[in-house]
């Protein structure tokens, strides 16, 4: 029989010994995650109330690089595993309770990791929900669905569940052929090193069975089954890890010395084991001209006016609102609501029939969403006499980037649905956010 009854109470009292025990630890992080809650949201509140010039407040998605802490965390809990058991030597236990009472507070603290990250969004969306409901201006720039919200906790969960498996199955192979274990990893670890961007860059294909399935029943079919084969597998080999035994002093510096050469050998000797090909990806260029339509973000408009009953050599002046004429001799990057208008002087002695009026609204791209879209900006224009009248108006708005699970983008499921931005990790902006007005007379 592979568990008794007496080692479901163990495992039962083991668990709740080192739930009190990380009480404190749990504290401290739900403190800093306060902090991380609170000083972004109570800034983006600030910037909302004063009608800050930006147009756009961004709240950061922690899901994804809180996996990357998980991962830290379980390692540093693998190290320490010993250590941890040693102070629990007092309760009645065995190789299996002890283990599984690891992988129950291990689950336990991602289940409340992931708790506190859609807690923190959920305040989030209810505030800027409230605020929006006050009068204040503010669009959401990605669509708030709660069929993904929902289903990309589950997502992130198996995700968390399975790096809590693998780890643990890692540090019970290192627990039971502890010389053979670390030979192993060091040369593993020295190909890594090595073939650091080839090993990156073949990681998606190894893992794309997972991480690139399309189909959301499929992907937690996967999951599940991967992470009970992963969890039997360890439960197995942890059954027979003999813990406490001493060792030759003699046989450690032999297996020391071993995993040196290894080392050596394996980055003396170049390894050729991963080859792959990649494309770097897109990248937005500009050529320098003032006719730049960079993929569709924006577009061109043309006005034209009839000036064939002024005479020759007449001045046309311009006049209108929230426009900023720009002299041949000066120039500036960008204005506070306003658009710059280039080649002014051609106005001021006419040599033809018609005034060609282009116009391009500015545009700024954050993680990939056209944020500038949602200020709805326009621009009219007319003759009156010898005045040109143009009017630059625009929606003084507050756009909200409020991404949530972004590592949750493979399903065919939530395409085209405009719930994630373009970046899974990190922070990407560009653009021109300058509205340009150019005059020619025809």
């Amino acid at each position: 029989m592979f568990m008794v009854k007496e080692e479901f109470t163990n495992i039962k009292n083991l668990f709740r010994v080192r739930l009190k025990t990380a009480k404190s630890g749990y504290i401290a992080f739900a403190l800093v995650f306060t902090g991380l809650l609170l000083i972004p949201l109570i800034n983006n509140i600030i910037d909302i109330i004063r009608n800050n010039t930006r147009p756009y407040n961004i709240v950061s998605d922690l899901s994804g690089f809180i996996l990357f802490g998980v991962i830290i965390g379980l390692i540093i809990s693998v190290i320490i595993y010993r250590t941890a058991n040693a102070k629990l030597s007092v309760f009645p236990q065995t190789n299996n309770s002890r283990l599984i009472s690891s992988l129950l507070i291990n689950y336990f603290t991602v289940v409340m990791i992931l708790v506190m990250i859609l807690v923190m969004y959920m305040v989030n969306l209810g505030v800027f929900k409230l605020m929006s409901a006050f009068s204040y201006d503010i669009v959401f720039a990605l669509n708030i669905n709660y069929k993904f919200i929902i289903t990309g906790f589950f997502v992130y969960l198996a995700y968390g569940f399975l790096l809590v498996s693998l780890v643990e199955f890692i540090g019970a192979v290192l627990r039971k052929w502890t010389y053979y274990a670390a030979i192993i990893l060091t040369a593993l670890f020295a190909l890594f090193i090595v073939n650091f961007e080839k090993v990156l860059g073949s990681l998606p294909g190894a893992l794309a069975f997972l991480i690139a399935e399309p189909s959301l029943l499929l992907f937690f079919l996967k999951a599940t089954g991967l992470w009970l084969a992963i969890t039997t597998i360890t439960l197995v080999v942890n059954r027979y890890t003999v813990f406490y035994k001493s060792h030759n002093q003699i046989l450690k510096k032999g297996v020391v010395i071993t995993c040196i050469i290894v080392a050596a050998i394996v980055i003396i000797i170049p390894g050729t084991l991963f080859e792959v090909s990649y494309s770097s990806g897109d990248v937005l260029e500009n050529d320098g001209t003032f006719f730049i339509d960079e993929h569709d973000y924006v577009s061109i408009e043309e006005f034209t006016i009839d000036i064939s009953h002024l005479q020759s050599g007449s001045r046309v002046d311009i006049d209108g609102t929230n426009i900023y004429i720009m002299q041949s001799d000066s120039w500036i990057w960008q204005t506070n609501g306003s658009a710059i208008v280039s080649n002014a002087e051609s106005l001021y002695s006419i040599h033809g029939d018609t005034i060609v009026i282009w116009y391009r609204p500015a545009w700024f791209l954050i993680n990939g969403i056209e944020v500038l879209k949602y200020t709805n900006q326009q621009l009219s224009v007319h003759l009156e006499g010898n005045t040109l009248f143009l009017n630059y108006s625009y929606d003084n708005v507050h756009v909200m980037l409020l991404p949530i699970w972004s590592l949750a983008r493979q399903f065919d499921s939530f395409k085209d649905m405009g719930v994630l931005s373009a970046n899974v990790l990190g922070f990407s902006s560009g653009g021109n956010r300058t509205t340009n007005i150019w005059i020619e007379v025809e």
